[in-house]
């Protein structure tokens, strides 16, 4: 699976942070968020893809045979966040907003990754080849608030 056209209509399966706290008891983290929560609360960040401030989250598991695409975040040193949409890719390289910013997140961006998300080793290397597309849109939307 190496096109957007190839792509599975079925979901993947998801991560999730059994430590986040919930607004509703027995409700997970990202259903029940609570009122001070950063969007994508619920859902783990990568402690191994940090750089400089910068952190990947992820929606979907990683790795099994549907690895080439999922959905994650990305944390920025200010704790902003922005989500992810994203997808292997061997022949180009792409990076397009799907949603604008909004105050809780500076945007979500539809990517392309040069590999599958296998584990969390991969993650640092991924987050440092989007790092150049994704530092202006955050930087922008800090400069919009004020």
């Amino acid at each position: 699976m190496n096109d957007v056209g190839e792509r599975k209509t079925r979901g993947r399966p998801i991560l999730m942070d059994d430590a986040a706290a919930t607004s509703s008891p027995g409700v997970p983290a990202f259903l029940a968020r609570p009122v001070d929560a950063p969007v994508y609360h619920g859902f783990p960040l990568v402690p191994e893809s940090a750089t400089d401030g910068w952190m990947l989250g992820l929606i979907s598991d990683f790795g099994g045979p549907d690895a080439h695409y999922g959905d994650g975040y990305v944390v920025a040193p200010d704790g902003s966040r922005c989500g992810l949409v994203w997808e292997c890719c061997r022949d180009a390289e792409s990076f397009d907003a799907v949603l604008e910013p909004a105050p809780d997140r500076w945007g979500v961006y539809t990517v392309s990754v040069a590999g599958p998300l296998h584990g969390p080793t991969d993650t640092k290397s991924i987050l440092a080849a989007l790092r150049p597309h994704l530092e202006p849109h955050w930087r922008a939307w800090l400069a919009a608030r004020g």
